[in-house]
């Protein structure tokens, strides 16, 4: 039964499970900002498709620097000029994570090695720059990353396990970060994940990606892009949602990644869902892919498709030249925030 004048929203505060339930108090911040990120996202929207020659003047980039960080009569946060790392520098720190990932898993279970090279993963590196110092994991931390994420999926990008029922999929503290190995199993579902929360500015999050944990398609053979642009775009859209959380009255820039290992031998096979396209475009060649793209500190979550095409692209023409249009992508991205899939 549905409660007269109540409000349902997605929550997890209700009995710490995603599920729609009657709004509370800490689900209004969430929801408030929601709406104002969707009527920000229309604004901008309009923008960049009629007058992309004059969106700058609407952003603080064109009045504010280290010397001035005044606008009318709103104080803003000095920026930091330069803030886009190179190729070099965000792969160095994803080096390094996967460094801390090898020495986590000294004694445990591999998930990824379990599968072999050729299993398909999608790790996301975000750095929100300039990178902060000395900030520590506290539980605090992470209660302001599970209110601000978005919970686009039944699984979402960066989710909190604190409430797992296993121990080993709790997240635990090593080297001044959050860190979480899940790695489950079954008939009906499988999920392999390893995730990093640094409360500076740095998160990480490797996965074996659908193609190969369905009954579907055989292990190794394809490659599902409308899947994969879903997948993409959840993860954009939770960096994005952590920044606004946790950057709140800061101009820091979010240097987004991805890196897909395994594409050798697949094909383009929209196998979740067969009214896309038929089977077999393309065939992979190249076995790994790194793209990289830079997200404007006032992007909000409706206005991260540009992003994402640009990061899925990159991917895609590893298959003899697919691609998908940016207004493909738009639709795919904008299905995911409307919770439509």
């Amino acid at each position: 039964m549905l409660r007269k004048d109540g409000v349902y929203v997605r929550s997890l505060h209700k009995n710490g499970s995603f599920s729609s339930a009657v709004a509370t108090g800490e689900d209004y911040p969430a929801l408030m900002d929601r709406c104002f990120s969707n009527r920000e996202a229309d604004v901008a929207g309009f923008i960049r498709r009629h007058i992309p020659q004059v969106a700058d003047l609407f952003s603080c980039r064109a009045v504010c620097s280290p010397g001035n960080s005044s606008f009318g009569d709103k104080t803003l946060s000095p920026r930091v000029e330069n803030e886009e790392l190179t190729t070099d520098e965000l792969l160095r720190i994803q080096a390094n994570i996967n460094e801390t990932y090898a020495k986590i898993v000294a004694n445990r279970k591999d998930i990824f090695a379990d599968f072999g090279n050729s299993v398909l993963t999608c790790s996301a590196i975000a750095v929100l720059t300039p990178v902060l110092k000395d900030k520590l994991p506290t539980s605090d931390f992470l209660d302001e990353l599970r209110q601000a994420n978005p919970n686009l999926t039944g699984w979402p990008a960066w989710l909190d396990s604190r409430y797992f029922r296993s121990k080993d999929e709790q997240p635990f503290v090593y080297d001044d970060a959050w860190h979480h190995l899940i790695f489950q199993e079954g008939e009906l579902f499988s999920h392999f994940e390893y995730a990093r929360f640094d409360p500076n500015g740095v998160f990480f999050l490797k996965r074996v990606l659908q193609d190969d944990l369905t009954d579907k398609v055989p292990r190794g053979t394809s490659f599902d892009p409308f899947l994969f642009t879903y997948r993409v775009a959840e993860m954009v859209a939770v960096a994005v949602a952590f920044r606004q959380k946790l950057d709140l009255g800061t101009l820091r820039e979010l240097n987004f990644g991805i890196t897909v290992r395994g594409l050798r031998g697949r094909k383009i096979n929209a196998w979740a869902d067969f009214s896309n396209f038929g089977i077999g475009h393309g065939n992979a060649v190249q076995d790994e892919v790194f793209s990289q793209s830079l997200i404007p500190y006032d992007t909000p979550i409706r206005g991260i498709s540009t992003y994402v095409h640009e990061l899925t692209s990159k991917v895609f023409s590893v298959f003899e030249g697919f691609s998908l249009t940016a207004e493909t992508t738009n639709r795919l991205v904008q299905k995911l925030l409307d919770r439509k899939l």
